[in-house]
């Protein structure tokens, strides 16, 4: 769980340095960004993003200019006099990029062998004795939770506060359970496929979750 969160976080991190977005939502009726032109009033419009399929100044220094974070300078034209009529006419408000991300090709996103070297060693590292205790801890918490509810929630309509209680706790505490099980799909739990296969095989079963077919 620890490593999933760990990758989520540092890709997240990168993701978010490669999408400038616009910081302000556009109000209703505006216009489309790319190459579809709005109708307001019976007068069709030009729409914002004539021409963004060009490569811009940037070139292939794409990349690197996003992770600076660094405003455009005033000899980078990202748009045409009719484009900036209209982010004008529909009051649309850039980041501090401004438009950037506009101008994105496809080969300026990064490829899958990118993103691998970007994700710590230690991540693709498998211990078992981490592994296994991730499974123990969760399953305790689960089958605890229950034997507690057993024996000292009354089966009555009237301690339902109670048992909503519990079904919110022990349903985060399974949850814990099927991470673990759903690792052991993507083979992300032991380098031992014995061990993998045994524990998602049982956790998989206990939440009536099918397996090997998953």
């Amino acid at each position: 769980i620890a490593r999933t969160f760990s990758v989520f976080a540092r890709f997240r991190v990168f993701a978010l340095s490669m999408s400038p977005l616009l910081s302000a939502p556009r109000p209703a009726g505006a216009s489309a960004v790319r190459g579809v032109s709005a109708v307001r009033g019976g007068v069709q419009r030009p729409a914002l993003g004539l021409g963004l399929n060009k490569r811009s100044s940037l070139g292939g220094s794409f990349r690197r200019s996003v992770a600076t974070t660094s405003p455009p300078s005033a000899s980078e034209a990202f748009f045409t006099p009719e484009e900036e009529n209209v982010l004008k006419q529909e009051h649309i408000e850039l980041s501090g990029l401004q438009g950037k991300a506009l101008r994105i090709q496809d080969q300026d996103w990064p490829k899958m062998h990118e993103v691998y070297a970007n994700i710590p060693k230690e991540c693709w590292e498998k211990d078992d004795v981490k592994s296994m205790a991730y499974a123990v801890i969760s399953t305790a918490l689960t089958v605890g939770t229950g034997l507690l509810a057993y024996l000292y929630i009354p089966l009555q309509a009237s301690y339902w506060p109670a048992w909503l209680a519990y079904a919110i706790a022990n349903g985060t505490f399974a949850t814990g359970c099927w991470v673990i099980a759903h690792e052991c799909g993507h083979n992300a739990f032991s380098n031992n496929k014995t061990l993998q296969d045994t524990v998602g095989y049982v956790l998989h079963s206990a939440l009536l979750v099918p397996y090997f077919s998953w």
